[in-house]
């Protein structure tokens, strides 16, 4: 049934596309346009970020930003600069913007996934320039993001920039390391709680949660919060663990129940993950990105691998950083080894190992507050190509 809705609702877009794109032609009010997206429901990354900056420091540019309207981060967005994502307008300005700025590919049209397919087969006629501010920093491999048509792609390191000009077969014109926007307002916080979050894995999309919860990725993680161990460091310490599930598995850990009061399911409705890893003392995941921000700011981190074999082999294809020789905290397969390294990070006032502040100082090309400015000039250099 679910894959049945999905379709309909595909069909329905592109049909309001195929009119749009008659339309767009005698439409010209979002020609000057510097459109902005992330999820399209959101307003909490890079994108949102950027269109801080550009309201702060060039005001004399024309910005829009696609949201839904029952987005829990509309009232962030100025009322004049927003169009509801999938409104009639919403196709206008993809099409005739000046500037398609995302943080993901194709984010700016009325479904990236659909929109990407299309486009590589030519049938996405935009004529704005398309700049990818990226979701977070590659690591891996991603065939998904391999030659599309972007115009410029940012970057956070050297060796970053690096494989993506050469594996997903960029020019070095388009790919330009200025650092993520996001890293601007990356001040750590003084939370005193523990934040842990996992990434994503494809073979989840059509479960249902009766079959989720027979997953070994539910029954992992779900052994790791029922710790009486963890309960036990918990209470000792006088900690809070923020457990923060990725967007698609939301809706699984949303009755999410613990023996432990002081564990917390913070849900995307009502917790900022930027916010959240500002504040954290220190930082649990799997394979997700979002270690590279708190590695921005050298809090310690703690890798939670499990299905380490399968991950690689079903889900991504190992990069150019390996978190076993490369990362910024133990890699760990067991649940108790976990807790135990948890335990030694709190004993040790979350003090970041020295081979881990190393690695961190030498990833990243700038640590500074100056990413936006960077993307900014990157972008304007494009109005003449």
């Amino acid at each position: 049934m679910k894959k049945i809705k999905k379709r309909i609702k595909q069909l329905w877009i592109i049909l309001v596309y195929l009119l749009s794109i008659v339309l767009s032609k005698f439409i010209k009010k979002y020609n000057d346009v510097w459109l902005i997206s992330e999820r399209g429901d959101e307003a909490r990354d890079n994108g949102y970020e950027f269109y801080k900056y550009l309201k702060t420091y060039h005001k004399e540019i024309n910005v829009k930003y696609i949201i839904t309207k029952n987005s829990y981060d509309l009232s962030k967005i100025s009322k004049k600069d927003i169009i509801y994502c999938r409104s009639f307008n919403h196709y206008i300005a993809f099409l005739n913007s000046k500037f398609l700025i995302s943080t993901h590919h194709m984010g700016c049209s009325p479904e990236f996934g659909m929109f990407g397919k299309l486009d590589d087969k030519g049938l996405v006629f935009t004529k704005g320039k398309r700049i990818f501010l990226q979701h977070g920093i590659i690591y891996n491999y991603l065939p998904s993001l391999v030659n599309k048509k972007i115009d410029l792609f940012i970057t956070s390191s050297v060796k970053e920039q690096d494989f993506i000009i050469n594996k997903f077969n960029y020019n070095k014109n388009i790919v330009k390391c200025t650092g993520i926007a996001r890293f601007d307002d990356l001040k750590s916080g003084t939370g005193q709680y523990i934040l842990v979050m996992p990434t994503w894995r494809s073979n989840l999309y059509y479960m249902n949660i009766s079959d989720f919860k027979k997953s070994n990725y539910y029954i992992k993680w779900m052994e790791f919060l029922n710790s009486a161990k963890l309960h036990e460091i918990l209470e000792e310490k006088n900690l809070k663990l923020m457990f923060y599930p990725h967007y698609e598995t939301q809706k699984f850990f949303s009755k999410l129940t613990t023996e432990s009061n002081r564990i917390i399911f913070a849900s995307s409705h009502n917790y900022s993950i930027h916010e959240l890893l500002k504040n954290c003392s220190m930082f649990i995941t799997d394979y997700s990105s979002t270690f590279f921000d708190v590695g921005y700011m050298h809090k310690p981190i703690l890798y939670y691998q499990f299905d380490y074999d399968e991950f690689y082999k079903t889900h991504y294809e190992h990069g150019y950083f390996d978190i076993k020789n490369d990362g910024f905290g133990e890699s760990i397969r067991e649940s108790n080894e976990l807790i135990s390294n948890l335990k030694k990070i709190v004993e040790n006032e979350y003090k970041t190992n020295d081979i881990y502040l190393k690695r961190e100082t030498d990833f990243y090309k700038y640590n500074d507050d100056k990413n936006c400015e960077r993307i900014y000039e990157e972008i304007i250099k494009k109005e003449g190509e």
